[in-house]
């Protein structure tokens, strides 16, 4: 059943309405960033609504991050309505994880009641990528030399999985994926890599930051496909 909601920007805050005793139908996608925070008020019982409230809210979502954290990149980032993840790519914000966490710090603002603040949120991950991203610039240079054509790399997997079991895969550390390094590119810091061993037959999610493109473009590359790739995704295999 569609939820009747009235979603309003004003001053850097959502302020959300709905009516009551609205459900929503089973295995419901959220349609956008305000819908998805109504979603989970009204999907979660009080207990646990209780329980995360409580809580500080650093530790609130942290705890969260590899269960419900989880449920949100794979259900309704990955595979959701595609304009939730367009409101964070328009806001500057690319990476599953960080959607997430802005998702779920959100809800913990609401639920105590305090501005959700968006615009500082969206400028904290900005600015953290920013400085990663010149940090690792001072040593890019170096790190890049390091990586020979014809040598063996492992994938990161940095930014995203397939689906919820290639992760948890992962971080139990059963997921690996290597490929052979075919050219270098210094100009950006790009590699062309044959993929020749994944964990599954689903392949790897990467981006091909060569392109030209208002947002990152996923893509799966699978075992024989070659792409460019950013050298700092892979990592060559200790010999």
């Amino acid at each position: 059943m569609k939820k009747v909601m009235v979603f309003i920007f004003i001053v850097n805050q959502f302020l959300f309405s709905q009516e009551s005793n609205i459900e929503f139908s089973e295995g419901y996608l959220p349609k956008n960033f305000g819908d998805a925070i109504d979603y989970m008020e009204y999907s979660w019982n009080e207990n646990d609504k209780i329980s995360f409230k409580v809580k500080d809210e650093s530790l609130a979502v942290s705890e969260l991050h590899f269960n419900y954290g989880m449920f949100i990149r794979n259900s309704w980032l990955r595979h959701g309505n595609p304009e939730l993840k367009s409101f964070f790519y328009k806001n500057g914000i690319y990476s599953f994880d960080d959607m997430s966490s802005i998702i779920l710090t959100s809800f913990h603002r609401k639920l105590n009641k305090k501005n959700l603040a968006l615009k500082k949120q969206f400028k904290f991950f900005i600015k953290y990528s920013k400085e990663v991203n010149e940090n690792e610039n001072k040593i890019h240079f170096e790190n890049f030399k390091n990586f020979k054509v014809g040598d063996t790399l492992t994938f990161k997997y940095l930014r995203t999985f397939i689906d919820s079991e290639q992760e948890k895969l992962f971080y139990e550390g059963h997921c690996r994926a290597k490929g052979i390094l075919i050219e270098k590119r210094k100009t950006d810091f790009n590699l062309r890599i044959k993929l020749i061993e994944t964990c599954d037959e689903k392949g790897i999610y990467i981006i091909d930051y060569s392109k030209k493109l208002e947002q990152p473009l996923f893509e799966i590359m699978q075992v024989n496909d070659v792409r460019w790739n950013f050298y700092n995704d892979w990592e060559p295999v200790l010999k």
